[in-house]
């Protein structure tokens, strides 16, 4: 018989198909053979409703396209699921022996202050974890195993029962018998009813990948801040507390020169003060001259306090340099 042309996107799509002609042939003889048909065996009789009959192995063949070679690649599709899931779960142990490691390289290497080292370590963290989201999320919205797993499963029921029911007895006479002819076709259509179940949920299920970049990304930055905080090693928490001993340090050198310069001011005040009250004595009379004292001996009390002051704030930034 003359073979079928096939359409330009059918030879693509077969081109790595396991539904391939020739694979079907060798499943179709391990077939006959596990089921005891001769290769010389007729044919069943025609039905009443059949113009023609149905050769051997065109019945054979056809059975065979629709169980076995569709167990076959349900087999090729749970395998490459499996990989991908096998992949995932060995990035994710990776990961938990690459961050560590990461963190400490960066804190021994860099030679920025411990909060550059710190945004950098979280900017690394948070781009792997978007990573790692992300395919986690593909894989979760793949729910296809389960489809996969229970669509063969149910094909290698058909195919293991109809050999345990007709082994050794589908031939009579030298002819197929009519039963296991109807046997075959009843399968047949029991297969694409599976066929159909499987693809109708393939088809609920089966989407491209799409995801929330700037949740993904924030839940991956806030997880990254948590881990680069939590997984800081010896030196750099030893870098942190000396940059923060020193920040403490420069506040309280800003604070002593600032507290200098104003009482530099007010001492600078005061004793302008007491030179202008000073001088106001010769020119007044008793009565005033008494107030004018008064407030000059508080005048000259607050420069004395100021001037102490100014020490200890001398000493104190002495201390502190």
């Amino acid at each position: 018989m003359a073979s079928t042309p096939r359409y330009q996107f059918e030879a693509r799509a077969n081109a790595s198909s396991v539904r391939s002609e020739a694979d079907a042939a060798q499943e179709r003889e391990v077939f006959r053979e596990r089921l005891s048909i001769p290769a010389d065996t007729k044919p069943a009789g025609p039905d009443e409703t059949e113009t023609s009959g149905e050769t051997v192995d065109q019945l054979l063949t056809r059975y065979v396209v629709h169980v076995h070679l569709n167990i076959s690649w349900y087999a090729e599709r749970l395998a490459r699921e499996k990989r991908w899931r096998q992949l995932y779960i060995a990035c994710s142990v990776l990961l938990l022996l690459i961050i560590p490691a990461l963190v400490w390289l960066l804190a021994h290497t860099s030679s920025g202050d411990s909060a550059s080292v710190t945004a950098q370590i979280s900017a690394l963290i948070t781009g792997v974890l978007g990573i790692h989201k992300a395919m986690a999320g593909w894989l979760d919205k793949r729910q296809l195993f389960g489809h996969f797993w229970r669509a063969s499963a149910e094909l290698k029921e058909l195919l293991y029962s109809l050999e345990e029911e007709w082994k050794g007895r589908a031939v009579a006479d030298g002819a197929l018998r009519r039963e296991f002819r109807d046997a075959l076709r009843a399968d047949i259509e029991k297969a694409r009813q599976i066929l159909h179940k499987e693809r109708q949920g393939f088809y609920d299920l089966y989407q491209y990948p799409s995801f929330d970049i700037f949740h993904k990304l924030n839940e991956a930055f806030t997880q990254g801040r948590g881990l680069a905080t939590s997984l800081r090693p010896a030196p750099l928490l030893e870098r942190e507390a000396a940059d923060k001993r020193e920040a403490e340090l420069d506040k309280r050198v800003a604070e002593a020169e600032r507290r200098k310069r104003e009482l530099d001011a007010q001492i600078q005040g005061l004793e302008e003060l007491v030179r202008t009250q000073e001088q106001s004595l010769d020119s007044t009379d008793d009565r005033t001259r008494v107030r004018v004292e008064q407030s000059l001996m508080l005048v000259q009390q607050n420069l004395d306090q100021a001037r102490y002051e100014r020490i200890r704030v001398d000493a104190e930034l002495a201390s502190l340099r």
